[in-house]
């Protein structure tokens, strides 16, 4: 009686570990692109407000998170958008007395970007 009682509990964990498998599986590939760009956008947010420099680990973060996306979104605006943030966050991490003035740009197109993927990849 016992042992089926763990087989019983086994599968339960199984299967609630499969449906939520299924579910990130589920995720199409601009749902996953919307995700891991805001994802990104929010630690360049994050490392603006909280210390006024975006690290390089982070561009590199950014850099890496658009490269896998580009063959298939690099036509897209939010990507193009995103891709402008990027430059300014690579030219205020090359000269940091225009750090400033970098990052402030990049947080506009990264808004932008943000908005076109409000409607690039929610609607269509």
């Amino acid at each position: 009686m016992r042992s089926l009682t763990i087989v019983i509990v086994v599968t339960a964990v199984l299967l609630a570990g499969l449906a939520a498998g299924c579910k990130t599986l589920a995720m199409s590939g601009k749902e996953k692109y919307k995700v891991d760009m805001n994802n990104v956008y929010v630690k360049v947010h994050d490392e603006i407000n909280n210390s006024g420099a975006v690290s390089q680990e982070t561009v590199t973060k950014m850099e890496k998170t658009m490269e896998s996306y580009r063959a298939e979104f690099g036509t897209m605006g939010s990507f193009t958008e995103g891709q402008k943030a990027l430059d300014f966050l690579k030219k205020g991490l090359a000269d940091p007395s225009e750090a400033f003035s970098m990052n402030q740009q990049a947080q506009s197109f990264i808004d932008s970007s943000q908005e076109f993927l409000k409607t690039e990849v929610d609607n269509g």
